[in-house]
């Protein structure tokens, strides 16, 4: 009883009135997950804290969130943790899930699972990072305690992101199912569920799931970016050590494939040299059959143990579009051992793939646990306001909103995710409308510095020789670098 009284403690409001009265009440047997000679398993600072049962209760305290199980009559009380303290949403599901609450789940470390023990039966995980998971749903309902500030609902599936400045939560079926199939409204604060067909997996996110890295938020990042000079050298590399802790390089490190095949005139922005395709559309970006290959392995493995003689981090970069989950994976971590990198600039992730957000999530969670919570993931999520939070928090930096202006909520990720987010700082260059460019970004950087700073936000440092997508330019000058040193680190606290 004493470290049940002590969790409750925190919150001296709406949360600790009904659990007192449950504690005495009630004869409370709890499971101290530490009570094993074990360890129990956290990522990225996120795991169950807690777990408690009694007759008629049950009670999962994660990192960002309490769960609170009525086994009774099927509903499940959300509390939020960090950001506010207060009760979030209340979640009413179907009595067929009430012989699953009343069997205890299986115990998975980051994870308890409740179900039949039958593999195609209904279950219901909740996991470290303050995820629900409900499987083979035909109705539910979920009833908001908060007014949202910001509202997103994706058309296709009417999922929904409901934040304030506080938090929220993200409530995601999945990306192919068809709304002909799976009836779903949202009215009053309310978004419900009722059909004869079965939801494969419904996701219930809370925000924000962990505790904002400052430490981290202060690195600076070199985000080098050049199919002039595809590799740094070793002068630059130094320099770079002189202040930044994460050296990232795009897709140029990767095999040139460059084909002159005269049909840019065909894309939407125009991209042509003359009649010729730009350098920079070399093709670097994708695989070869799922592997990606150094256009120079020497090159590549010198900026790798040079950064690391300097104490930096290397990430290089990697697309996660095209390939699948199993691909991604095994890819990364042939990349790993073959090459030593401590992380990945991750180009997107399963976006298009009909299992969305499964595979995003589960792949997330992975690529975590293979570089551990001392690697680097800076993910390229260039959403439009509907987004994965539970994907996102495996991330160290989350570079968002690609040629787009600044947004309080796409570009910001401060009590959502929790990752570190930062707005791609790319500077209009090549436009042939010369209006549109900007040769000298400082006002530009300022003004951005100034509105990162205000949402936790953070920025990218750009470096390379004539490095180019597209219209923009993906370098700053010496002025612009010099700026940033003074204008931006000096007050964060960097290096």
């Amino acid at each position: 009883m004493k470290k049940f009284k002590k969790l409750l403690s925190y919150n001296t409001n709406s949360i600790i009135i009904p659990y007192i009265i449950i504690a005495f009440v009630l004869v409370i047997s709890q499971t101290n997950r530490n009570a094993y000679g074990y360890e129990p398993d956290f990522i990225k600072g996120m795991g169950i804290e807690n777990f408690e049962v009694s007759a008629d209760f049950t009670r999962v305290t994660t990192t960002g969130a309490i769960f609170l199980i009525n086994k009774t009559i099927g509903k499940i009380e959300i509390y939020q943790r960090i950001g506010k303290e207060r009760k979030l949403a209340e979640v009413t599901i179907s009595t067929k899930f009430n012989p699953i609450f009343n069997k205890m789940p299986q115990d998975e470390g980051f994870e308890y699972v409740w179900s039949k023990g039958q593999r195609k039966d209904s279950k219901i995980i909740i996991s470290g990072d303050s995820l629900i998971r409900f499987y083979d749903l035909k109705e539910i309902n979920i009833r908001l305690f908060f007014s949202p500030i910001f509202e997103k609902v994706n058309p296709s599936n009417k999922g929904l992101i409901a934040l304030d400045d506080d938090g929220g939560i993200a409530i995601m079926p999945p990306t192919n199912i068809s709304l002909n199939d799976y009836q779903i409204n949202i009215e009053d604060n309310e978004w419900k569920f009722n059909s004869d067909s079965k939801m494969p997996v419904l996701f219930v996110g809370i925000c924000p799931p962990r505790i904002f890295d400052l430490e981290r938020s202060r690195w600076p990042v070199i985000h080098y970016s050049s199919h002039i000079q595809r590799y740094p050298s070793d002068q630059q590399i130094k320099e770079y050590s002189n202040y930044a802790k994460v050296l990232e390089m795009h897709q140029w490190i990767w095999k040139n494939r460059y084909t002159n095949n005269q049909l840019c005139s065909q894309e939407r922005y125009n991209n042509c040299d003359g009649v010729n395709t730009p350098f920079w559309a070399d093709n670097s970006a994708s695989t070869l059959n799922n592997k990606y290959v150094p256009d120079n392995e020497k090159e590549l493995l010198r900026v790798i143990s040079k950064a690391h003689e300097y104490k930096m981090l290397v990430a290089v970069y990697f697309s996660g579009m095209e390939i699948n989950q199993i691909a991604i994976l095994k890819e990364v971590s042939r990349l790993q051992k073959q090459y030593n990198i401590d992380g990945i600039y991750l180009d997107g992730l399963l976006t298009n793939t009909k299992e969305g957000p499964l595979d995003a999530y589960l792949t997330a969670r992975e690529l975590r646990k293979l570089f551990g919570d001392n690697g680097w993931l800076n993910f390229h999520n260039s959403h439009n306001g509907y987004f994965a939070p539970f994907v996102q928090t495996y991330m160290d930096f989350v570079t968002t909103s690609e040629h787009n202006n600044f947004d309080r909520w796409i570009s910001t990720t401060f009590n959502i995710s929790n990752a570190i987010g930062g707005l791609w700082p790319e500077i209009p260059y090549f436009w042939p409308d010369s209006s549109k460019n900007i040769q000298d970004a400082r006002t530009f950087l300022k003004n951005l510095v100034d509105l990162s700073m205000k949402y936790h936000n953070r920025i990218l440092f750009l470096t390379g020789e004539q490095g180019q997508w597209r219209f923009w330019r993906l370098y700053f000058t010496s002025e612009e670098l010099e700026f940033l040193k003074k204008y931006y680190l000096k007050p964060l606290g960097g290096n």
